[in-house]
């Protein structure tokens, strides 16, 4: 009777927590990279705007009215940009591993980018009345960010995670 009772894919996999953080991380790098890259062909602009948005979050808005370097506001955009980095890639890795997608690369990919797209969405719409100063983000390049960094959070997940349950 027992074994009629026991469900043993309804039951939650434990998430590769070191996984998560080391995704989340190096997600975090590659966004952060091309996001420079992007801010620096857009000449309409200043180089740190999107360091004192990123950091405005933490600090508050009235880091937006500078336009000039300030090692405080970078320091605080790296350790805003990682940290959330890391707790979106520890949100996802707890629904791949709940999805129990483990074996299928372009599943997790895919996830990963559904994910993105979701990130996208609630950051530039849900949370737009909080801050205010991400509204003028919306549109294609800063949806194709969080599209590869979900799809990269997941697939560095996914590689690390399988490699961790193989030694």
């Amino acid at each position: 009777m027992q074994r009629y009772l026991h469900f043993p894919h309804l039951r939650m996999q434990q998430p590769d927590w070191i996984a998560a953080l080391v995704a989340g991380i190096v997600a975090g790098a590659v966004l952060m990279v091309l996001s420079l890259l992007w801010s620096a062909t857009d000449m309409t602009s200043h180089p740190w705007i999107l360091a004192r948005r990123i950091a405005a979050i933490t600090m508050g808005q009235q880091v937006l009215g500078e336009a000039d370097f300030s090692a405080a506001v970078v320091a605080v955009m790296a350790f805003t940009h990682y940290g959330l980095g890391v707790i979106f890639a520890l949100i996802l890795s707890v629904i791949v591993a709940a999805l129990r997608l483990d074996g299928s690369p372009s599943k997790v990919v895919t996830v990963g980018a559904l994910f993105g797209l979701a990130l996208y969405l609630v950051n530039f719409y849900l949370l737009a009345d909080s801050f205010p100063w991400f509204v003028d983000m919306r549109g294609g390049v800063t949806l194709l960010a969080h599209l590869i960094f979900g799809m990269l959070a997941a697939g560095v997940y996914w590689k690390l995670e399988k490699n961790s349950m193989t030694a």
